[in-house]
């Protein structure tokens, strides 16, 4: 087999089986994750992405156990959803179009003359486009020391129970 192709089905083969898998729980990278952003001393925004494997439900909640750890991190123990927003966007994606070559030579006497030929091969094979999604969850939270007597919309979260809740399933 050409080595051109061996070398192909290798890099595709390590690029689709990265690819593949969901996105772990982390710090954000190039298939997905969590980011932070502290907006003052008790407002933090938190961010978190999937890539295509990854479901809106798992990355809201890898936002929800971020904020969670930062809320006790920090010395907290609740915190306050003041927004939230969860979507899910489509792009189309095109693979750059791979072009393989070959060249084989010949020589040949004749009458006494030395006769070379060179013969070049070229095939180019175009990018396919496909869509990929991605989930993305934001939510901004308010942290508190000691909870808040009424809560009439459900947006408070006590960190320890939220960790206990979600902890177990995605912290390995």
């Amino acid at each position: 087999m050409d080595r051109f192709f061996i070398v192909f089905f290798l890099v595709a083969g390590l690029t689709f089986g990265l690819t593949a898998c969901v996105t772990q729980y982390g710090d954000n990278s190039l298939t997905g994750g969590v980011r932070v952003v502290q907006i003052d001393d008790l407002t933090l925004e938190i961010t978190g992405t999937g890539n295509r494997y990854t479901s809106s439900e798992v990355v809201a909640d890898h936002v929800f156990l971020r904020a969670a750890e930062e809320t006790l991190k920090r010395g907290y123990v609740y915190f306050q959803v003041l927004d939230e927003n969860n979507k899910t966007t489509a792009q189309a994606v095109t693979l750059a179009p791979i072009s393989t070559g070959s060249t084989s030579s010949s020589s040949t006497t004749k009458d006494g003359v030395i006769i070379h030929s060179y013969t070049v091969y070229e095939d180019t094979t175009m990018g396919q486009t496909f869509t990929v999604e991605r989930a993305t969850s934001r939510i901004v939270i308010r942290l508190y020391g000691e909870i808040i007597s009424d809560n009439p919309a459900g947006n408070i979260y006590s960190a320890s129970e939220l960790l206990a809740e979600l902890g177990p399933k995605y912290l390995h």
